[in-house]
């Protein structure tokens, strides 16, 4: 394995907008503008038509949920539903809107599902009858996520990954070099000292980048949660709706390290050798 570089990410250009930026105003920045979405989606109009003319309150309910019973326990319910058709073949529901009873409205999107009644204590109750959808977390059976954009933003789907027997020092050793127990030692110390980074680990193909970042997710599974981001997606990196994602992904994860892998991020037209890009927060 070749040298490894670090460096820490810059902060976005719009953190440090100065405040004679944010205080000019003219006639189109009216309080319509500010407090009413700019986009709002043609799937929600009904929704927003229907919480303007009365009070409400809403509870939000975090997935991932069981979608099919969802759906078959709610049909008669359904005013609304939007469904895409992977390359496989099989059907996915992305939205779906439920008219229930006493002036109760559901709408699922992504992993949130959110529940809007005229009362707090009838969004609670609700809420609560929903929670039998949402799918407990399997136990024993690690896994990672693959990110991808979908029409309503990126989301997440889950991969099992085979936990395999640590990597010893010797193993280290015989496949990666004498010194590289030391390095990786002193990598995984700033890993943890740092809130945020960029690690790029340079190489040419074969050499074990692959096979050592798999090792190294079994190993720290217990402190970190990991996020494959295909090299086709990269680009969601810098998508203003990654924002949201990665606050969700934050709350859902309070105690853990947050760590996302890009991995083959070469330049394909110039022959390149594979790279693998690790950047926490």
């Amino acid at each position: 394995m070749e040298t490894i570089k670090e460096a820490l990410e810059p902060a976005p250009e719009a953190l440090s907008a100065n405040l004679e930026t944010l205080e000019e105003s003219d006639d189109s920045f009216s309080l319509w503008n500010r407090y009413f979405p700019s986009d709002v989606p043609f799937f929600k109009l009904t929704l927003l038509d229907q919480l303007l003319r009365r009070p409400y309150h809403a509870v939000k309910l975090e997935g991932p949920f069981n979608l099919k019973q969802l759906a078959e326990d709610n049909r008669d319910r359904t005013f609304r539903s939007e469904t895409s058709i992977n390359r496989s073949g099989h059907p996915q529901l992305d939205r779906l809107l439920l008219r229930l009873e006493n002036e109760v409205f559901g709408y699922l999107e992504a992993d949130t599902f959110t529940l809007y009644a005229p009362t707090p204590a009838a969004a609670q109750a609700v809420a609560r009858q929903f929670r039998r959808y949402v799918k407990p977390p399997v136990a024993g059976k690690p896994y990672f996520y693959v990110i991808s954009v979908e029409d309503q933003g990126p989301c997440t789907e889950t991969v099992p990954l085979e936990r395999s027997a640590p990597v010893t020092t010797e193993e280290l050793e015989l496949n990666y070099g004498e010194d590289f127990p030391s390095w990786e030692q002193q990598w995984t110390e700033r890993l943890r000292g740092k809130p945020s980074g960029l690690t790029i680990l340079h190489g040419p193909p074969g050499c074990g980048k692959t096979s050592y970042l798999r090792a190294l997710m079994t190993r720290l599974l217990d402190k970190a949660v990991f996020y494959f981001v295909p090299v086709s997606e990269a680009d969601m990196l810098s998508n203003p709706r990654f924002v949201n994602f990665w606050l969700k992904q934050t709350k859902r994860h309070p105690k853990k390290r947050k760590i996302a892998i890009l991995e083959d991020a070469e330049d394909r037209h110039r022959g390149s050798p594979k790279d693998e890009h690790l950047q926490q927060s």
